[in-house]
């Protein structure tokens, strides 16, 4: 799938990421509007896709745009098919019934769901050696030694290369990401 030719708008490349894609997102908002709690009827779950596809073509297809190349598009498109439409929902739905203790319970779930997708874009975003060395490191639990054979850094540097791309990651997502952990 050429992105260059989604962002330019092209209606023949838009055509063909739906055929290859679209059933992709239908399912990603399936199961968001059923993780909320709704029974997903059809016109929920097309205005779902339609608000998800409008994303993707908002701010100059500025999602698209931040996809990394060589990382999965179906994976990166579940995401945000999935976060955006829990967002929607969320914003649409008022509980003013419920007693405020329970309302934040039931925002909990969304709030992680949009920590996790802040975590993801922060990732997207670094230089992808600082990228692989975290996600070795703290996803995949190897040790230096094992992540200095995986990349090729010399092993006595992991650390160092670690340290620096946490910082790069602390910066990137911010103060207010690590005081609301």
């Amino acid at each position: 799938m050429e992105l260059a030719a989604l962002i330019a708008r092209d209606p023949q490349a838009w055509k063909s990421f739906l055929e290859e894609y679209g059933g992709q997102i239908e399912q990603a908002c399936r199961r968001a509007l059923r993780t909320s709690g709704r029974r997903p009827d059809e016109a929920a779950l097309a205005d779902a896709c339609a608000e998800v596809i409008r994303i993707l073509l908002d701010d100059d297809c500025r999602l698209l745009r931040q996809h990394r190349p060589g990382a999965r598009l179906g994976a990166y498109l579940n995401v945000i098919a999935f976060s955006r439409t829990l967002n929607g929902l969320r914003q649409r739905k008022a509980l003013p019934w419920l007693p405020e203790r329970f309302a934040q319970a039931a925002d909990e779930p969304l709030r992680m769901l949009e920590r996790s997708q802040r975590l993801q874009e922060a990732m997207n975003a670094l230089p992808p050696r600082d990228a692989e060395l975290l996600r070795l490191f703290h996803l995949e639990d190897l040790g230096y030694a094992e992540i200095a054979l995986r990349t090729g850094e010399p092993a006595d540097q992991v650390g160092t290369l670690l340290a620096r791309a946490r910082q790069k990651l602390r910066k990137a997502l911010g103060d207010d990401f690590l005081e609301s952990v």
